[in-house]
């Protein structure tokens, strides 16, 4: 009874982190623009944020233990608090001070995802991952819808200021939340060097290739996409109402695909090449005929085979692990695939500056979107694989058997 309710609490914990989230994903970085009218800091500044990212990410899968996980996921809420406190104070005389906040948000996401990652793997291992998680991202979807129409009204209605208001109340509810859900096992700290970790991680040739997978997939999906789409189409709209409105309308068509997906769609090898190709046919469209329609377009497919590609290559990570030496040992499969996440994610962000520093157009963007989609080819054929090799691993065991 006790792992359902936390089961339940993480999903809506999820939602209420998802809320905040959402903020700073579409909103965050047009403030910042429409302050310094200045898109090349934007990216400067979302790359910093990956790079503390990996840094605090490793640190605290070293730290981590039964004793202060609990602690360490609600400290996330208050991290999110003094993040937002900070931005009432951010004008063109004190940018600096978005430093810090993207300091303190990368911190508070790390501490956030990494107990929380674990507990989905603890608390979901006597259900359906893949019902599971796909619950949670649909519960979570609902923040997506909301949000951004809530948050573009309110700023175009009132200001940022009253936005931020509803962020810190948003956050001691997350945090009343956590208050009720129980501890999650964390296996005690293994003397294990991170080089080890790897070398483990490469004697199960299902983990590899899904670790592939799933470093490819990030890299394709990373960079400029996730950030920089809503301030370019803030620059073709001109307010942020009507951000919010088109993010909400996206976000609805991407929640719906998506749960189809989850409770209709059996064949995830033939859903995801479909979404791939989809996914490049909309960028390839974009670059020829670069207009504010093919740009909704293009935003609204990524959005759906985004979730998709997200949902199957969550999925498969949390269930790579099972028959496997990590199927003991969730935190140091944690910071494998975290670890992927990230650098994955830096790189494709440092090509994306370097591209833009070098030619600073919207063209050299949409050329960078094209070539990141191209790759998640790769990521499918590899996660197909790897599944390939799943089934193999069973057969021979049911045989030996």
């Amino acid at each position: 009874m006790q792992e359902k309710k936390d089961r339940q609490l993480l999903i809506f914990i999820n939602l209420s982190v998802q809320i905040m989230f959402v903020f700073y994903s579409i909103f965050f970085n047009i403030f910042i623009y429409s302050i310094n009218n200045d898109l090349f800091f934007v990216l400067i500044l979302n790359g910093f944020s990956f790079l503390i990212d990996i840094l605090f990410q490793l640190f605290l899968t070293k730290i981590l233990s039964k004793k202060n996980a609990m602690f360490i996921y609600r400290l996330s809420f208050l991290l999110i608090f003094v993040s937002i406190l900070l931005a009432f104070f951010v004008t063109k005389n004190t940018l600096w001070l978005a430093w810090l906040i993207m300091g303190f948000f990368s911190i508070a996401k790390m501490c956030f995802y990494v107990p929380h990652e674990i507990a989905v793997m603890d608390k979901g291992k006597n259900v359906s991952m893949k019902k599971f998680v796909g619950l949670s991202s649909i519960v979570s979807s609902l923040s997506t819808i909301l949000s951004p129409f809530l948050s573009g009204f309110i700023i175009g209605t009132w200001s940022y200021f009253a936005i931020f208001s509803v962020i810190l109340a948003v956050a001691f509810v997350a945090f009343v939340l956590s208050i009720f859900l129980s501890n999650f096992y964390v296996e005690p700290q293994k003397d294990l060097s991170l080089g080890q970790v790897f070398k483990l991680s490469y004697q199960e040739p299902k983990t590899k290739m899904v670790l592939w997978a799933f470093a490819v997939g990030k890299f394709s999906q990373a960079s400029v996409i996730p950030f920089l789409l809503p301030v370019l189409l803030f620059l073709k709209t001109g307010t942020e109402m009507s951000v919010g409105f088109y993010s909400s309308l996206i976000a609805v068509v991407a929640t719906l695909t998506f749960a189809i997906y989850v409770y209709y769609i059996k064949n995830n090898q033939k859903i995801l090449w479909f979404t791939t190709v989809l996914n490049f046919m909309a960028s390839l469209i974009l670059v020829i005929y670069p207009t504010f329609v093919t740009f909704l377009v293009y935003y609204i497919v990524r959005e759906c085979c985004y979730k998709i590609f997200h949902n199957a290559m969550t999925t498969s990570i949390f269930t790579a692990n099972q028959n496997t030496v990590f199927a003991q040992n969730k935190r140091e499969y944690h910071m494998v695939f975290s670890t992927y996440n990230h650098i994955s994610s830096l790189l494709a962000i440092l090509l994306t500056v370097l591209m833009y520093s070098i030619f600073p157009t919207e063209l050299c963007l949409s050329i960078i979107i094209i070539v990141l989609s191209a790759m998640q080819f790769l990521s499918v054929y590899l996660l197909n694989r790897s599944e390939y090799l799943a089934s193999k691993f069973v057969n021979s065991a049911n045989n030996n058997h």
